[in-house]
């Protein structure tokens, strides 16, 4: 079985993740729109700063990048806690289909299990394995 690890962004991942992100971005059904390189440039810089309101990881396979996650913090009043947003959770589309989002989503809940409230995330209809992903792991629409 592959080894699954997920580790905090480093500087030296600037490169992958800026192919990464640039993928999630400009060439799937992820998201409704494009991003540019200075947003790109800006979002690495905040995801290395150690901000109490971020953080980034790279997820590998067999100390390969297969994608990442990242992932910001919040209070919200409806829970009385704190929030994690799932902003983006990008698998290589070669890595696709082989239980790594689940592995993922498995990590985060153990990872924050007794220090927030709620996890949210957003996701585009046409989106299919994504939703599938998400259902299963319990999330559900919200109407507002």
């Amino acid at each position: 079985m592959a080894e699954l690890t997920i580790r905090d962004f480093r500087k030296s991942d600037y490169q992958v993740f800026s192919e990464m992100i640039n993928d999630f971005y400009n060439k799937g059904i992820a998201t409704l729109h494009g991003i540019d390189q200075k947003k790109i440039d800006t979002i690495f810089k905040i995801s290395t700063s150690m901000t109490p309101y971020a953080r980034a990881l790279m997820i590998e396979q067999d100390g390969k990048i297969a994608g990442y996650l990242h992932l910001s913090f919040t209070h919200s009043n409806e829970v009385a806690g704190m929030v994690v947003l799932i902003e983006e959770l990008y698998i290589r589309p070669e890595y696709q289909g082989k239980g790594i989002g689940n592995f993922v989503l498995d990590w985060l809940f153990q990872e924050y299990q007794d220090k927030v409230k709620r996890f949210r995330l957003e996701v585009t209809r046409e989106n299919d394995g994504a939703t599938r992903l998400y259902r299963k792991k319990g999330f559900q629409p919200l109407e507002y």
